[in-house]
């Protein structure tokens, strides 16, 4: 086996992280559960923006789950106003 395919077995490839792709999720989760990035199978790329890549994946996980909790925030029914409701002076 020739050097070139040798390190393309062994090298991990380099992809975006994507919150939606449920693989992704869970080997942030083994990295949280043990702090190595070993068994994963991939190596995240880091924008220039980026400090590293934990704080990355921790900020895009977070603005996902987020949005699977509350949803379009413009989608939820404006409050509304208060309504005082008149006191029955008999009883006051």
């Amino acid at each position: 086996m020739s050097v070139n395919n040798l390190l393309n077995t062994v090298v991990r490839p380099t992809v975006r992280f994507d919150p939606n792709i449920h693989e992704h999720r869970y080997y942030v989760h083994l990295f949280i559960r043990n702090r190595t990035w070993r068994g994963c199978p991939y190596v995240f790329a880091l924008p220039q923006s980026e400090d590293n890549v934990y704080n990355m994946v921790l900020r895009l996980m977070a603005e996902w789950y987020a949005e699977q909790e509350f949803g379009n925030v413009a989608k939820m029914p404006q409050q509304q106003k208060v309504v005082k409701m008149p006191v029955d002076k008999r009883t006051a």
